[in-house]
């Protein structure tokens, strides 16, 4: 099944939260229960998963009692490498898929682990460029084929570059040929940004591929130096959410004329934070 049209608002509504499964246990019960202002303000969660990983028997009515969609982001395909050396771990991720029943699949491109090594939060990125491209968009195709409801790409964490592509035309290029929307992650942009020397309010303010975006994800950050002492942003999802990254969220949505939805990424954030931050998205972003 293929995405929706470029002119749809996509599946997703309203605001998300990643959670792991034992998060997720918990998030849908306090949603059921009403124990917090904030859950009843909460749409859907978004759900990391591995090909090695049981999905809990107890999680797709857990969301349904919850009146919770799920999003299922993919945690081990590599998109810049041959699917079909792969095969194995994409058939087990597609049956985990369907015992969630998400109303959509999202994966980032890059390259999530080297041989037998998981590079967790030193994935790498793509090569941007059109040899890069060519692999990716095959990849996404085939994926989508195998999928019941619609796969988006997101644009991974970069702090080194290679290619002659910049990121957002590398990204609305993968949108165009392979006709799958995609998620634009606000940290991983600013990232880039820092990387290249961009002023990320100028560069999505001028990027024309914003209508293939379907979904934004917005997570708190660290700054870390680099070798030169240069800070750099890296993604904390149990950290606070700034009010930088809240006004790249308005400026997206603007920019895109419709309310996109905001996944919150926070696990590993108290219970406590998630609650405040849906209260404040739906508040000063959502609204």
């Amino acid at each position: 099944m293929t995405s929706p049209s470029f002119d749809s608002p996509g599946p997703l509504q309203g605001i998300g939260v990643s959670a792991t499964f034992e998060e997720a246990a918990r998030l849908c019960q306090w949603r059921a229960q009403s124990q917090h202002p904030a859950w009843s303000r909460l749409d859907y969660l978004q759900l990391g998963i591995y090909s090695h990983q049981s999905v809990p028997p107890s999680l797709p009515g857990d969301l349904h009692a919850a009146g919770l969609d799920a999003v299922v982001h993919l945690l081990e395909l590599n998109l810049m490498r041959p699917l079909e050396l792969q095969a194995e771990a994409a058939r087990r991720l597609v049956e985990q898929i369907e015992r969630i029943g998400p109303v959509c699949v999202e994966e980032d491109l890059g390259l999530w682990r080297w041989g037998h090594t998981e590079l967790e939060q030193h994935m790498l990125p793509p090569v941007f460029d059109q040899a890069s491209l060519d692999v990716i968009v095959d990849n996404v195709q085939e994926l989508q084929a195998m999928l019941r409801v619609p796969l988006f790409v997101e644009n991974p964490p970069v702090y080194f570059v290679v290619g002659d592509l910049d990121l957002l035309t590398f990204m609305r290029r993968v949108a165009e040929r392979s006709r799958c929307g995609l998620v634009l992650d606000i940290g991983h942009l600013v990232g880039y940004c820092a990387a290249t020397g961009r002023d990320p309010h100028e560069y999505l303010d001028d990027w024309d591929g914003i209508e293939h975006v379907r979904e934004l994800h917005v997570a708190g950050y660290d700054l870390r130096p680099d070798s030169a002492g240069v800070p750099m942003w890296y993604d904390n999802h149990a950290a606070p959410v700034s009010d930088y990254a809240l006004g790249l969220v308005e400026l997206a949505r603007r920019r895109a004329r419709r309310q996109l939805p905001v996944t919150l990424e926070q696990e590993g954030a108290t219970f406590g934070r998630i609650a405040s931050h849906i209260q404040r998205v739906s508040h000063e972003v959502a609204a």
